[in-house]
């Protein structure tokens, strides 16, 4: 049953989303609100936090909570779980629930909704440090694997994410920096040091990681600015993110996740770019610049020329001499 739980764990809760599937016609699946739950904490000090589990289906369903811990993933922010590591901290979180108790089956009925009641507890004399973890939330498995044609569950899953600071201080320190910040390698042509030569014409994309060099996570938030001679010419915000210690995530624009210039036909020349980033006692900025040409519009102009010229020429040819 453990190398069951473990391998399904990895398989369907690796984006910490809700899933849901059954056997035969019976919907399933869960609500669990809210979704991520951040706390600062000092040692020796406790917290609860109470989360709205319903049963979204049509039948009864067995569940099972757990604290799971996890670690950064990818730069988009994705975690990775980790269900095999037991740390010592594991034993600071229960459930207040006078019934539900972690890693332990509790029937939920259909349509029914439940109250679980987080508690973390930090020992006095605990070091600083960063808990990641999620609470997660499965159908039980039957004991031999079975999966039988009725309302057992055999994936249904969903699960909270738990970003919890231990420290004496309300707003320790942490260190942010930015990487790698330059156009897209498709939208531009030439490079020279910090001088990127770019087409006037078409969009002009950018990429850049924020990277957490802190022990302790942070809220990011931050702009990117278009100047020519001093004078903003695009200002684009970006979108909030959440970076966990010794992490990277990859920044993205606001709305659509793009960081992205669109300059105007008119906009030719030398063009400095900045990408501020900022967090609650920590910031980062970092400069390239743009140079701005014509290329593809001169290109057509010049083959216009060219063509121009050609028939010019085999016109004259052509034409009968006195």
């Amino acid at each position: 049953m453990k190398k069951a739980i473990t391998s399904f764990l990895l398989s369907t809760i690796y984006y910490l989303l809700s899933t849901s599937f059954a056997y035969g016609q019976t919907p399933l699946g869960l609500s669990l609100t809210p979704s991520l739950f951040e706390a600062n904490i000092a040692p020796g000090r406790s917290v609860n936090q109470v989360y709205q589990l319903t049963n979204l289906g049509q039948g009864p369903i067995t569940l099972v909570a757990r604290v799971i811990p996890f670690v950064p993933g990818d730069e988009s922010g994705r975690p990775t779980l980790k269900p095999n590591q037991q740390p010592e901290w594991l034993k600071y979180f229960s459930l207040k629930n006078s019934r539900e108790q972690l890693n332990e089956p509790f029937a939920l009925g259909a349509n029914e909704n439940r109250q679980l009641i987080l508690s973390l507890e930090i020992p006095y004399k605990t070091a600083s440090t960063d808990l990641y973890a999620t609470l997660l939330v499965t159908t039980s498995l039957p004991e031999d694997g079975n999966q039988k044609q009725n309302n057992t569950a055999i994936g249904v899953a969903i699960g909270s994410n738990l970003l919890i600071t231990v420290s004496p201080s309300s707003h320790p320190p942490a260190l942010v920096k930015i990487e790698d910040f330059a156009p897209k390698a498709p939208d531009y042509f030439f490079r020279y040091s910090d001088y990127y030569f770019v087409d006037n014409i078409f969009p002009i994309r950018f990429s850049a990681t924020a990277v957490n060099v802190g022990k302790y996570f942070t809220k990011t938030s931050g702009r990117i600015t278009i100047n020519q001679k001093e004078k903003p010419v695009s200002i684009q915000n970006l979108i909030p993110l959440n970076l966990l210690a010794y992490s990277s995530r990859r920044l993205e624009g606001s709305p659509s996740g793009e960081i992205v210039f669109k300059p105007r036909l008119t906009n030719i020349g030398s063009y400095q770019v900045g990408l501020d980033i900022r967090s609650e006692n920590s910031s980062s900025r970092s400069e390239i610049t743009l140079v701005l040409i014509p290329v593809r519009l001169l290109a057509g102009l010049i083959i216009c020329l060219i063509l121009l010229i050609t028939i010019t020429k085999i016109s004259r040819k052509s034409l009968p001499r006195d």
